[in-house]
């Protein structure tokens, strides 16, 4: 009782061991299955907010959709009244268009009576002007002007400086914009006077939004909210961020938010979506458990003593399945580590490569600088001097852009090549120019008189500018903010063997002096593992591309970089389509806020990861032939002998003793159990004929008499035996039987 419980529990075991084995493989395939799922829906989800937040940030829609018009209007002669219309209808934004053809002349307005009609007129001129003393006589005529229509700061160079971008203008405590671009076949001007608000804005692109992965609700909260009137968004927020994530599960939904680089926070919420996957795992789950309490019913509850056949085979499974189980799925799994390892390894070069271009563009100012020192080393006496213009054209063959200015010891301008400055501004730069002079070269302050003004001169020496930091760097380019114009500034000091000139500064702009660079940058190869890393940029504040892709992908780099533009962080992506790969986007304030986006295609990745996977295949399909051989060996080795031998047994016991087992090849114990098992059923063969012989004597029928009942049996203890028995008439009155034992039994009695 003891031996078939033993045997039956040993079963058990084996067989829960494969039943676990299986479990085990199948759940973890497909949790993995379902985390990737989770993930991939996750991503969808953020990419929708995202797509919507880009769309509703208010200044990213307003760069997004004025500067696009600038350059449509201008290279297609788009109708701007039907432009008009559509921003008034859709967005409610009274925009005011102005197109001017290529001699200057306003060819086209919208609406038909747009303000400032007179201003505009005399600005674009002055803007698309390119002689400087033209440039400062029109200055003098619109700065007041410019000043009163667009807000304090607003001047003629400030609105020059800045074409094709978004420049903020002040009018009657309504912010507005003005943006303008000029080409050699015309220009255009737009100017809004009051622009629409935050929720104006995110209402106009809310109708626009479609439902999608399960989305119900998106919008915008506030993260300073009353505690006592928390809405469910916002206290959504709030779960969310005590676990410091983006996205989670509150109030039977999923919720993501983002919180752009201005400080607003958008949400969405989705409606949990069922996956069929999980469901498939429940299944499979109550499938396997259901099997393992049928079979561990079947086997306690069986009278039967199980085989030994069902004993080795369930051995051999348990002991086969769990590490081979084991083995696939971690090799499953380590494919995603793979892939996840080697994406990491792309991040970690491509924010490398990234950062090197930022730090390398200091070395390109630094080379531009010392550039800068060679070409300005006689720079004459100003004015019309044949030195000060061989100077002069020799700067801007290297530097189309740059703007010479030239002064004596007293801050007096002897030369200037470039934009005026307002007289404001002049006057500043004239002290600066004075106290530049004073740290670096006093003995030349003797030699012109100095007449400043008292409030600059107050401003320049209290530093309230962050002048000091400007005046630490001579002879080096520099990026200056002066409002809403970015540029670089070189300056230096001259000794007075030069002659009058006592400084000269120079003035670049940043955004050509970066595309320079960037573009200088083809020269190079950036490389991944034998694999070209294409490098893009995207300047926001232009809406434009200052170093372009390839086609095929420019629309995904464009929407990272939007998103890094949102958010002011980096983003990477994995991104599948004609040209799949990996993309990394940081923003860069040595860039001036320009974008650069690495893209590197991950076919390296995805062949090595088709070569894993053919191996694990092969490895496999491998193991299942070992397995399946290994299989047929215990068949024909072990259990098609036992088969035989039960065969053997039967016909023993039937005493069917002609049977023999096959023939067996080698000296292991099968084939000397079969051996002897054949040896056996010979001689008991032998022993049937005997014994047949025997009971053949013994007479089968007894005489009849009258008066007597006569009957014998014959019953031997062994095989054969010594007794014997006969019986017969002599005559009609005489009958003769006979019964005798001789001593022992078996053979030798008989």
């Amino acid at each position: 009782m003891y031996s078939k419980f033993g045997e039956k529990l040993a079963v058990l075991f084996m067989l829960m061991a494969i039943l676990y084995s299986l479990f085990s493989a199948t759940d973890n395939w497909f949790e993995g299955q379902i985390d990737q799922k989770r993930a991939k829906d996750n991503d969808q989800r953020k990419e929708i907010l995202q797509n919507f937040a880009v769309r509703a940030e208010k200044d990213i829609f307003l760069t997004r959709k004025i500067l696009p018009l600038l350059r449509q209007i201008t290279n297609d002669n788009s109708s701007i009244e039907q432009i008009h219309k559509h921003f008034y209808n859709k967005y409610n934004f009274e925009l005011s268009l102005y197109q001017f053809s290529s001699t200057g002349k306003l060819a086209n307005a919208a609406p038909n009576q747009p303000p400032n009609l007179w201003l505009m007129k005399n600005l674009y001129p002055a803007i698309a002007q390119t002689n400087s003393a033209d440039m400062t006589r029109l200055a003098k005529k619109l700065d007041k002007k410019i000043q009163f229509a667009f807000g304090y700061g607003k001047d003629l160079v400030s609105i020059k400086k800045n074409p094709e971008k978004i420049i903020k203008t002040v009018f009657e405590n309504q912010e507005g914009i003005l943006a303008w671009t000029a080409r050699k076949n015309g220009g255009v001007i737009i100017y809004a006077k009051r622009i629409p608000e935050q929720n104006q804005i995110f209402r106009s692109e809310l109708n626009a939004r479609t439902k999608k992965a399960g989305l119900q609700q998106i919008g915008l909260i506030h993260e300073n909210g009353n505690e006592n009137s928390l809405s469910k968004p916002e206290l959504a927020y709030r779960y969310v961020l005590k676990k410091t994530l983006e996205y989670g599960y509150f109030a039977g939904k999923h919720w993501h938010f983002l919180k752009s680089s201005s400080g607003n926070i958008f949400f969405a919420n989705f409606l949990p979506k069922a996956c069929a996957l999980t469901r498939i795992l429940h299944l499979l789950r109550l499938a396997i458990a259901i099997s393992g309490l049928i079979f561990v019913g079947i086997i306690l509850l069986s009278n039967n003593v199980l085989s030994l056949k069902f004993l080795l085979i369930s051995m051999f499974f348990a002991t086969a399945m769990i590490p081979l189980t084991g083995i696939a799925t971690t090799s499953f799994e380590n494919l995603d580590v793979f892939q996840q390892i080697e994406a990491k390894k792309i991040r970690a070069v491509q924010e490398e490569t990234l950062g090197n271009i930022a730090q390398n563009f200091s070395a390109y100012l630094a080379s531009c600088s010392v550039s800068l020192l060679k070409l300005s080393n006689s720079p004459g006496s100003g004015q019309n001097d044949p030195q000060t213009l061989k100077m002069k054209d020799s700067i801007l063959a290297i530097f189309p852009e740059a703007e010479i200015t030239m002064r004596d010891s007293g801050g007096q301008k002897i030369f200037y090549h470039g934009t005026s400055f307002s007289q404001g501004r002049e006057t500043v730069f004239k002290s600066l120019a004075r106290k530049m002079i004073e740290r670096y070269a006093p003995e030349r302050l003797g030699e012109h008189k100095y007449h400043g003004n008292p409030f600059s001169d107050s401003l320049v020496n209290k530093d309230d500018m962050g002048f000091s930091t400007m005046l630490n760097h001579p002879n080096q380019l520099q990026v200056i903010n002066t409002g809403n114009t970015e540029l670089l500034l070189f300056y230096r000091i001259l000794p007075a063997s030069t002659g009058n000139c006592a400084l000269i500064k120079i003035e670049l702009s940043i955004n050509e002096t970066i595309k320079k660079y960037l573009q200088s940058l083809n020269q190079q190869r950036f490389n991944l593992e034998n694999h070209t890393m294409q490098i893009a940029a995207f300047y926001p504040a232009g809406y434009r591309w200052s170093r372009r892709p390839i086609q095929a992908i420019e629309q995904h780099l464009l929407r990272l970089g939007e998103e890094v533009w949102l958010t002011g962080h980096s983003a990477f992506r994995n991104f599948s389509g004609h040209i799949s790969g990996y993309s990394l986007a940081s923003q860069f304030s040595a860039l001036s806020k320009t974008c650069l986006i690495a893209f590197c295609e991950d076919k390296h990745i995805t062949e090595a990861l088709e070569r894993k996977k053919l191996k694990l295949v092969l490895g496999s399909v491998t193991a299942v032939i070992l397995l399946a051989s290994i299989v047929l060996w215990l068949f024909r080795q072990l259990l098609s002998p036992l088969k035989h031998l039960g065969q053997g047994v039967e016909a023993l016991s039937k005493r069917k003793f002609e049977t023999r087992l096959p023939e067996m090849a080698g000296k292991d114990e099968l084939a000397s159990l079969f051996f002897a098992f054949n040896d056996m059923m010979a001689e008991s063969y032998d022993m049937q004929i005997a014994r047949n012989v025997q009971e053949g004597l013994v007479p089968q029928s007894f005489p009849d008499l009258k008066n007597f009942s006569v009957h014998g049996i014959l019953r031997e203890a062994s095989e054969l035996g010594g007794d014997c028995l006969d019986c017969f008439m002599i005559d009609e009155k005489k009958m003769l039987f006979m019964v005798g034992d001789i001593t022992g039994h078996g053979v030798g009695s008989a």
